[in-house]
């Protein structure tokens, strides 16, 4: 099958989730398709390249002449002030017919995903597919509301409710990375959605041994990673600390002379930084190797409180083998089980006693953590992904496990909501 994938964006920086979805994808997809990447200019070219060295790659044609997309005058303006690249849309609409799919990224390739539309021939070809990732509205309550109601914001929300509501439902088939995602964006566009997780890849080996050591990871400016761990560290893990204090105390400790918190990940704020007078926190800031933090920690912890999609973090924290204890937003349209190494408490007393007895019992947070770790590798590992959007590229019946459903436009859903800027782009896990 031959695979068009326009990439409006830069794919450099890996670790932002959008980026990391896909290239994991076309990686895999590369053994079974041949795909073709398109970008905007030589420079972009080399860097996709570069990520995806078994994928063919080319710089768009800008000797084509202009090409006009009918459209609605308020979806028009919705991707003049989004914005989008000229050329780029007139190579995709001159090459579209030539494949059998057509393949885009998150809410900037729907414009072009739009052209392959406009573009196909008489027999059908090319199917076009949007994988959207998040739904980028839900996004909005873990804005600033300086951005949610700035003149920018404003616009955005106006210009992402017009994609949504016009453009969406022109295309072949919708994807998305959670349940709660697939239903809002069905809900919009009147389609089913199809869900398809992100993937993991296991580390070779597991650390045989652990330190009472807890672990919050992400991008530390991302608005719902601040939140998060600002909770975290000021109502949950005092009353970690409290019931450690006690347990020492009378002697119930198993050994643990003491216990910390690392927040670990880039450019953490102000608030977050200040965590770092708490007994018992350390703020990292960026680190080099952030499974290294996996290995030596006995548990990790997803507060979340705000945000959408499924959680990198957590995904990434299972395959190392390190249970986690997860808010119901953290663990979103994952396996919730003790048994799966996942715990979810969502009141802060009984997440700090989770914690704490994970800390403190290294044989039970080790059993927890080979069962996440056999969790992932069973239930979210990329090639199991790939396959799925490869069979929905095909416009094939495709197998529906466990993590995996479509969500029909029939359900009850939340209502939209108003948007801003930062809301385009898949946000740090």
């Amino acid at each position: 099958m031959k695979v068009l994938v326009p990439i409006p964006f830069d794919l450099t920086n890996l670790a932002h989730g959008r980026n990391l979805r896909i290239v994991h994808l076309l990686r895999e997809m590369a053994g079974s398709c041949r795909i073709t990447c398109l970008t905007p200019g030589p420079t972009w070219a080399q860097a996709v390249q570069n990520a995806l060295p078994d994928v063919h790659v080319e710089a768009v044609n800008k000797e084509l002449p202009a090409y006009y997309l009918p459209m609605p005058l308020g979806l028009n303006r919705a991707f003049s002030f989004l914005g989008y690249k000229p050329a780029l849309l007139a190579d995709v609409c001159h090459r579209a017919a030539d494949y059998d799919a057509v393949l885009g990224f998150d809410l900037p390739s729907v414009i072009y995903l739009l052209g392959a539309v406009r573009a196909k021939s008489s027999t059908g070809s090319p199917r076009v597919v949007g994988d959207l990732i998040d739904d980028p509205w839900l996004l909005h309550q873990s804005l600033p509301r300086r951005h949610r109601w700035s003149p920018a914001g404003w616009k955005t929300a106006w210009s992402i409710a017009r994609i949504r509501k016009l453009a969406l439902p022109k295309l072949d088939a919708l994807v998305a990375v959670s349940p709660l995602d697939a239903r809002t964006l069905s809900a919009v566009s009147g389609r089913p959605v199809q869900v398809v997780p992100n993937g993991v890849r296991l580390p070779p080996t597991n650390s045989d041994t652990t330190e009472p050591l807890a672990v919050f990871t992400g991008a530390m400016d991302f608005p719902p990673n601040e939140t998060a761990a600002v909770y975290l560290a000021r109502q949950i893990w005092p009353l970690v600390m409290r019931q450690w204090q006690y347990a020492s105390t009378h002697g119930k400790a198993n050994g643990a002379s003491s216990i910390r918190l690392a927040i670990v990940g880039a450019n953490p704020t102000a608030r977050v930084r200040a965590l770092a007078n708490i007994p018992g926190v350390t703020v990292t800031g960026y680190v080099d190797d952030m499974t290294a933090w996996l290995a030596r920690a006995r548990v990790a912890v997803a507060p979340m409180l705000s945000g959408s999609g499924i959680k990198n973090k957590v995904l990434e924290a299972c395959a190392a083998g390190c249970p986690v204890v997860a808010t119901s937003l953290g663990a979103a349209a994952l396996p919730i089980s003790e048994t799966h190494g996942l715990s979810v408490e969502d009141q802060p007393d009984r997440f700090a006693a989770r914690v704490h007895t994970l800390l403190t019992d290294e044989n039970a947070a080790r059993t927890a953590g080979l069962a996440a770790k056999d969790m992932v590798a069973q239930r979210f590992s990329w090639p199991r992904m790939a396959t799925c959007l490869t069979t929905i590229l095909a416009g094939e019946d495709r197998p529906e496990p466990e993590t995996m459903t479509a969500c029909s436009a029939k359900q009850t859903f939340l209502s939209p909501t108003a948007l801003c800027e930062e809301a385009l782009t898949h946000a740090a896990s």
